[in-house]
């Protein structure tokens, strides 16, 4: 039951909460450099109740995770990563039902199979930040500020969600903004012109929105997006090719 106002070293879960997201905090307070504060107030611990009382915010911050890309266990995070993975056959691809892709890197294979291509750097790479503020009232949870960064990927993320009375099932609508490193999107022939010159990371079109439940999130594409992506990654290669021909 959460009551009162609290300032804590961890943030505050609901009883009802998903395991995993529990062993992910765990995991983050034994592995890293860990800040977190929460300031709510309201009472109980289902969906139902939640969603009637609860009031406040949360920041959650970690650093030096080193935390693999395939031991990713929190639902949102894993199907994100996911789709960033599965990126090179969804731009080939983009009217394809990504269901079975994701299917079978969520059951375990991600980061085992080696695919030839930018992937595997990407996945070479381990996260190191998680960087979360939030606030709760509503009868839901509206980000403020939500980044998972590795020196290879960097996804910032919006939107929230809205409680429902089972709590895994309360609803997503989260857009999500992903920029590879700077080395890998040549690599992928994903680096757009208009990138400055000392940038970092490379942000890719907005093409991918988290929906479904907290317990079950699922990813929903926009086609056209990952369509034009596609042919300006063509046009690239070409002209890149031309290029070593003259």
């Amino acid at each position: 039951t959460v009551t009162g106002v609290q300032t804590c070293a961890l943030p505050i879960y609901p009883a009802d909460a998903p395991s995993d997201l529990t062993a992910l905090v765990a995991r983050l307070r034994r592995r890293s450099g860990l800040l977190a504060k929460a300031d709510i107030r309201g009472a109980g611990v289902t969906g139902a109740s939640l969603s009637s009382n609860l009031t406040g915010g949360l920041s959650f911050t970690a650093t030096n995770l080193n935390l693999k890309l395939a031991d990713t266990r929190t639902p949102l995070i894993r199907t994100v990563i996911n789709v960033v993975t599965a990126l090179p056959r969804l731009i080939q691809n983009p009217g394809a039902q990504v269901g079975s892709w994701l299917g079978q890197l969520t059951g375990g294979t991600a980061g085992q199979t080696k695919t030839g291509s930018w992937v595997d750097d990407l996945e070479a790479q381990p996260l190191d930040v998680i960087d979360l503020s939030a606030d709760l009232g509503n009868g839901g949870v509206t980000l403020k500020t939500a980044r998972v960064q590795s020196s290879a990927l960097r996804i910032d993320a919006r939107g929230g969600l809205r409680f429902a009375p089972q709590l895994t099932n309360s609803t997503l609508n989260i857009p999500v903004s992903i920029a590879l490193s700077r080395k890998i999107a040549e690599k992928a022939v994903l680096l757009d012109a208009s990138t400055p010159a000392d940038a970092a990371y490379a942000p890719l079109p907005e093409f991918l929105t988290i929906k479904g439940t907290l317990g079950n999130p699922s990813p929903a594409t926009d086609k056209l997006a990952l369509a034009a992506m596609g042919a300006k990654t063509l046009g690239r290669a070409a002209a890149e090719i031309g290029r070593a021909h003259v």
